[in-house]
């Protein structure tokens, strides 16, 4: 019995020291990120900024013929200005401010920094945020939203038709709360549940996002001290959760029900995909 629990201490340490390892080597690559999206802004900022301007001043006296093919070129140099300062978000972020604060306002939140672009009769509130007692976690709340909301993005793109569920719970024995985002797509596959977090990783076609979204929302989660969590349902469909540490009580925040919250539809659990 000696033998078995030090083989399972010893098993433990290697995994545990595996896990390190890991981390400490995606640290090291994001640090590279950022010396690359440094020098990237400044080298391609002021020639994106000289493109656009020039562009748009041409455009005013632009026919009809060509007016079409500058306003793709300000578009273009926008598209390359916007994917710059992605980079710099994920490889420099703000520093958290961190509070005790409910799960569920973390939800408003994101529903409400979503872009409009959005359909938002695709994602799904769990019916029972509305009925129980608020969910305390320690983190962001701008940052963490902010974070849930890409996740939400990323699982609205799964497929055209693609629905998002958010739901949310608390685990007392680990000592952590978790805001889950399931879809109802095909589902990551083995590569995706290891990289889907890496910075620039898409496996969907070209022209279909940057491959930044999940990448930044785990550098804001992981700014507030939490982790991001991937799998594949057994059901069908993919989870992401938002893992966070719990607090004891609630001491600033929102909740779900308030009026911003409207825009969402609130279904039970079962019959979000």
């Amino acid at each position: 019995e000696r033998a078995r629990r030090a083989a399972q201490r010893s098993a433990d340490a290697a995994r545990l020291l595996a896990a390190c390892r890991d981390k400490i080597a995606k640290d090291r690559a994001l640090a590279s990120v950022g010396e690359l999206a440094a020098g990237l802004a400044h080298e391609l900022n002021n020639p994106l900024t000289i493109a656009s301007g020039r562009a748009q001043l041409l455009r005013r006296a632009a026919t009809d013929a060509t007016a079409h093919e500058l306003d793709e070129i300000v578009e273009a140099a926008e598209r390359a200005s916007a994917l710059v300062a992605s980079l710099l978000r994920i490889a420099r972020p703000l520093k958290p401010s961190c509070c005790e604060v409910d799960a569920s306002a973390i939800i408003v939140l994101a529903l409400r920094v979503l872009p409009a672009v959005v359909d938002l009769n695709r994602v799904i509130v769990a019916a029972t945020l509305n009925q129980s007692a608020p969910i305390a976690c320690f983190a962001d709340p701008a940052q963490v939203a902010e974070a849930l909301a890409e996740v939400v993005q990323n699982a609205l793109s799964a497929t055209a038709s693609s629905r998002a569920q958010i739901s949310a719970e608390c685990d007392a024995r680990a000592d952590r709360c978790m805001i889950s985002v399931r879809d109802n797509g095909p589902g990551f596959s083995e590569r995706g549940l290891a990289h889907a977090v890496d910075p620039f990783f898409s496996e969907r076609s070209s022209g279909r996002g940057t491959g930044l979204g999940l990448a930044r929302a785990r550098t804001l989660v992981e700014a507030s001290g939490g982790s991001i969590e991937l799998r594949n349902e057994a059901s069908g469909g993919a989870t992401v959760t938002i893992v966070l540490r719990r607090c004891a009580k609630v001491t600033s925040g929102v909740t779900i029900d308030e009026e911003s919250t409207c825009r969402t539809e609130v279904a039970p659990l079962q019959d979000a995909v």
